[in-house]
Parts: structure tokens; sequence; C-alpha cells
């Protein structure tokens, strides 16, 4: 089971950890996304993002990689995943 946004919370206060996905995967993580109208809920997160190849850590980790540069942001009831305009034209 994906737990986007949960996950994504506590991986904010860990360190900086080397990118351990391709561009391909934060494409396709993107693009998933952004089909779905440029925000996902986890329970969207738990199909969508297996279908396109992306595991629950895989998805923890291009999630952080987005927020951390301020390409996404988490909703204030941290359930919902958006990214930012520029990513979701």
């Amino acid at each position: 089971m994906i737990r986007v946004v949960p996950l994504c919370l506590a991986l904010i206060a860990t360190p900086a950890l080397a990118q351990e996905f391709s561009e391909e995967q934060k494409a396709a993580f993107i693009d998933a996304i952004a089909a779905n109208d440029c925000s996902m809920t986890e329970t969207e997160a738990e199909v969508l993002l297996p279908a396109v190849g992306i595991d629950r850590d895989l998805s923890a980790e291009i999630a952080v990689y987005l927020l951390d540069r301020g390409e996404a942001t988490l909703s204030e009831d941290s359930q919902t995943f958006t990214l930012a305009p520029e990513l979701c034209q």
C-alpha cells in the first residue's frame, strides 16, 4: 500500500538522501499526477502510481524531492499532494 503523504512527512525530517530514482521514474510520477488534475490523494496514489511502476518507497523519494524544490505542495491536512503550476500545464 502506497502512503505518499505520511511517508513524505517522515522523510522531510530526515537528512537529504542521494537521488535514487531515474529521470524516467520522476517523469512517470509527475505524468500520473498531472493526468489526475495535477493532484493526488493517498487513496488515488495507491491505485495510480503502481500502474506506472512507482512503488511506495520510490513514490516517497520523488515526492520529497519535489517538495524540497518547491515543485509540489501538500494540503493543510496533508492528504493531497499537488504539483506546482510549472509542472502541470
